[in-house]
């Protein structure tokens, strides 16, 4: 069956089962879905706009960051911070309002692509930004977007709030790299 019929946990949650010679142990351990993102999610221009326009405006969402950090408000920043999560720049232009409308494109593990649109400062907040996402399969947008947000948080940010549970997933997904 369609595996994507109910609307995943936020945060995505890993089972984890180890065996050992005492018992079975088993941890659900919470982790981003941005560890799931391919290294094959960059996509051409055309490659872009033809998705964009397939995807309906019902699979868009958006979410609103009050605040990002300074670093992180250019759109070279943006760029390789985002590039070093498998979020791939497309392009970027500036609009009426002097807003920098910056382009990314990304894939999952499964094939599925994520089409994000960053404006920076958002219309709402001057000192944040604003992310939408569009995706055939609607019910992964807000786990990418839960994601997307949390990165220009900053590594050191989250890390400072890192539990055991983290460390360990943290840990094995970066002894997969």
């Amino acid at each position: 069956g369609d595996v994507y019929k109910r609307q995943p946990s936020t945060p995505l949650m890993f089972s984890v089962t180890l065996k050992s010679s005492l018992d079975l142990y088993v941890f659900n351990v919470p982790c981003m879905f941005h560890v799931l993102l391919s290294e094959e999610g960059q996509l051409s221009k055309d490659e872009f706009r033809r998705i964009w326009k397939e995807i309906p405006d019902s699979n868009e969402l958006m979410f609103d960051m009050p605040s990002i950090k300074p670093e992180f408000r250019s759109v070279e920043q943006i760029q390789q911070l985002y590039a070093r999560n498998n979020i791939y720049y497309i392009a970027s232009r500036k609009n009426s309002a002097n807003q920098n409308i910056i382009y990314f494109s990304s894939k999952a593990s499964n094939g599925t692509v994520f089409l994000i649109e960053v404006s920076v400062p958002s219309m709402k907040y001057p000192e944040g930004c604003s992310i939408s996402c569009k995706c055939l399969t609607q019910t992964l947008i807000s786990l990418f977007l839960q994601s997307a947000s949390f990165i220009p948080v900053s590594y050191t940010h989250l890390r400072a709030h890192e539990t055991g549970r983290n460390l360990v997933c943290r840990l094995l997904l970066e002894k997969k790299k």
